[in-house]
């Protein structure tokens, strides 16, 4: 088999799986036993250890529901789902229009806001508020209630799961 069909048949059951998947967020102490919600793999099955460089466009359209719990609290797009040495590292954009909800982090995050804004309310009732522009790093555990008045789109990363 050569480089382009193998190729076209990473595509074939990528393509396949993520029209038959459903992604489920699991509470933050579930992470260290299992990962329910491994993203598709991102870029046409690539990985970071099979490529030098992943690549996306904060402009995209190719999104799918994020399910936290029961909830669907806003769309994702996937960039990784591993770093190079193979520990999960999640990054991608996410977008979620008004409401809001209980949110654990599942490990170190850290969010980049590229349109709207976001308030966070902490365990100890601190209010984090997020606009465009600003970049925020979250300690893994910490729980939360997130509140979106309007649209609001993000770049994360989370790393540290395990």
């Amino acid at each position: 088999m050569d480089r382009i069909d193998l190729y076209l048949l990473v595509n074939r059951v990528y393509i396949k799986l993520k029209n038959e998947a459903k992604h489920v967020v699991p509470k933050a102490e579930d992470w260290r036993t299992r990962v329910q919600f491994p993203p598709p793999p991102p870029n046409k099955g690539y990985k970071m250890k099979d490529v030098n460089y992943l690549k996306t466009n904060n402009k995209t359209e190719k999104y799918e529901p994020f399910i936290l719990g029961e909830k669907e609290v806003g769309q994702v797009h996937w960039l990784t789902d591993k770093d190079s040495s193979g520990k999960t590292t999640y990054s991608g954009l996410w977008k979620c229009s008004s409401m809001t909800f209980e949110y654990e982090f599942p490990g170190d995050e850290i969010i980049y806001c590229i349109e709207g804004s976001l308030i966070i309310k902490i365990e100890n009732n601190e209010e984090i508020i997020i606009n465009e522009g600003d970049i925020v790093s979250f300690k893994k555990g910490i729980k939360s209630t997130w509140t979106i008045k309007e649209s609001f789109k993000k770049f994360f990363v989370i790393h540290n799961i395990e």
